[in-house]
C-alpha cells in the first residue's frame, strides 16, 4: 500500500476555496506539487529565454 503525501497549497495556503490550485482543499497530492514545481522551472526557462533575447536587442 503506498502512502500519499499532501502539501500545503503554495498559491492560497488554504485560504481561498475558489483557488484554481487546490480547488479549495488546502492541500494539494505529492504529484500535483511536482507537476506545479516543474511548471514554474519551464516557466522560468521561458522567461529566461525572453530575456536573453531582448538584452541582445530583440528577437529576432
Amino acid at each position: 500500500m503506498s502512502v500519499t503525501r499532501n502539501y500545503a497549497c503554495p498559491v492560497c495556503e488554504g485560504s481561498d476555496p475558489r483557488c484554481y490550485v487546490c480547488q479549495g482543499r488546502g492541500v494539494i497530492s505529492e504529484a500535483a506539487a511536482e507537476a506545479l514545481e516543474a511548471s514554474e522551472q519551464e516557466r522560468a526557462d521561458i522567461e529566461g529565454v525572453w530575456e536573453d533575447a531582448f538584452d541582445d536587442g530583440g528577437p529576432l
